[in-house]
C-alpha cells in the first residue's frame, strides 16, 4: 500500500495490489486507534486499485492535521501506511 502524496493536504491517493480477489477492508484511524473513514468494505478483484481519498470523515467533516494510519485488511494480512496531513 502506498499513499501520495504524504504528507498530504486536502485530499490523497492511496493504491495497492491484490494478489487474488477477495474481500477488502480499507480504513483511515486516528493515533488513538479509532477509525475515522471507511473507504472501502467489499469484494474486489485481483490487480492494482487506486482510490482517491477527499480528506474527510465518516461524517463528511474534514480530518484535522495530524497523523493517521490507513489500514488494509485482506485476506492475504494487514497493512498499515502512516498518513500526515497538514494545512
Amino acid at each position: 500500500m502506498k499513499t501520495a502524496p504524504n504528507p498530504c493536504g486536502a485530499r490523497a491517493s492511496i493504491s495497492f495490489d491484490l494478489v487474488t480477489p477477495g474481500v477488502v477492508e480499507l480504513s483511515l484511524h486516528d493515533v488513538a486507534g479509532r477509525r475515522v473513514r471507511t473507504l472501502i468494505d467489499g469484494r474486489l478483484g485481483a490487480g492494482s486499485h487506486l482510490l482517491e481519498w477527499d480528506g474527510r470523515d465518516n461524517q463528511g467533516r474534514p480530518l484535522a492535521p495530524g497523523v493517521y494510519f490507513a489500514r488494509l485488511g485482506s485476506r492475504g494480512g494487514i497493512a498499515t501506511q502512516k498518513l500526515v496531513i497538514v494545512r
